[in-house]
């Protein structure tokens, strides 16, 4: 049925945590463990990340490098215009399988289908309403790196009678989120973030596919898919407030990550602990107030 019959088919700390969009999108992505960014008072809004390798230090200026992680057509469904109401129609990048047909579309913030929540990522949200399978073919995996899936989803909380949503994420045929019941969030609260197991890449495409299950007049809503190897670990710092330095940190989901710092990256000294904190979104940006203004600090992070 379409529509439905009812009407419409971390831690504690004293150092403040700003947030992530207020810096710009630097990045460093490298297959090391730890990354290491160097901080001065005087870098103004410079960007300068270090890191380790085979004993040495490099230091390397990013302005708006590219990453290097597979790559997802229309990840956050912003690519196409929203489709008149109710929101059914194709999306650029996703294929849809025989089952699902024409049921499934895009919807914004407040929709028939996206009644709830609030919109992770841009304006608008994919919904599967029929039982089915959305995919697309990924490019730009490495053959023996692990990675992790990682997306956002709701369900439709308004609308009809009894039912029940279920998703399952595949990655080339391989299940890295087994079937789940989709809860509504309600109201205006943040989308529930998902993220897979570990996974080890066969090929160097492979197709990601999220296959909607359930029963009655049910609709999955997706948003921000994103997926991430242990290069994904990013740092950049700049400043603000004229002195402070802001590590804006980005990685693997759901999973710790420590931070440390020291004030020389020669072998005497060690590393001193800064902050460890489970990165529930992927994104943090810490503002170290105690930075002294005489000299450099160093910071490295990683995660397990």
């Amino acid at each position: 049925m379409r529509f439905g019959h009812h009407g419409l088919r971390a831690l504690d700390r004293t150092r403040r945590v700003h947030r992530a969009s207020q810096y710009p999108e630097y990045c460093l992505a490298i297959a090391v463990k730890s990354l290491i960014v160097a901080y001065r008072a005087d870098m103004k809004t410079n960007f300068l990340p270090f890191y380790v390798a085979s004993g040495a230090v490099a230091l390397v200026l990013a302005f708006n490098q590219a990453c290097a992680q597979p790559v997802i057509l229309n990840p956050s469904f912003e690519t196409d215009s929203t489709p008149p109401y109710p929101g059914y129609g194709t999306i650029t990048g996703w294929l849809a399988d025989g089952a699902i047909g024409d049921g499934y579309g895009l919807n914004e913030e407040g929709g028939p289908f996206a009644d709830n929540g609030k919109v992770p990522h841009g304006t608008r949200v994919a919904f599967i309403q029929d039982n089915g399978v959305l995919s697309q073919t990924v490019s730009g995996f490495i053959p023996g790196e692990r990675y992790w899936l990682v997306y956002r989803e709701n369900a439709r909380g308004l609308c009809c009678g009894e039912r029940r949503a279920t998703l399952t994420a595949k990655i080339g045929g391989t299940t890295v989120v087994t079937e789940h019941e989709v809860t509504i969030v309600g109201g205006s609260n943040p989308f529930r973030l998902v993220a897979s197991d570990t996974f080890t890449a066969t090929e160097g495409e492979m197709t990601l596919s999220f296959t909607k299950g359930g029963f009655g007049d049910s609709t999955a809503l997706i948003d921000d898919v994103r997926l991430l190897s242990r290069g994904s670990l990013q740092l950049a710092v700049s400043v603000i407030d004229g002195s402070f330095p802001a590590i804006r940190i980005q990685g693997i989901p759901g999973r710790m990550l420590t931070l440390e710092y020291k004030h020389s990256l020669v072998p005497e000294g060690s590393w001193q602990p800064l902050l460890n904190v489970l990165l529930t979104n992927g994104l943090d940006v810490f503002v170290d107030s105690e930075a002294p203004t005489s000299h450099p600090r160093f910071y490295r992070a990683w995660q397990p």
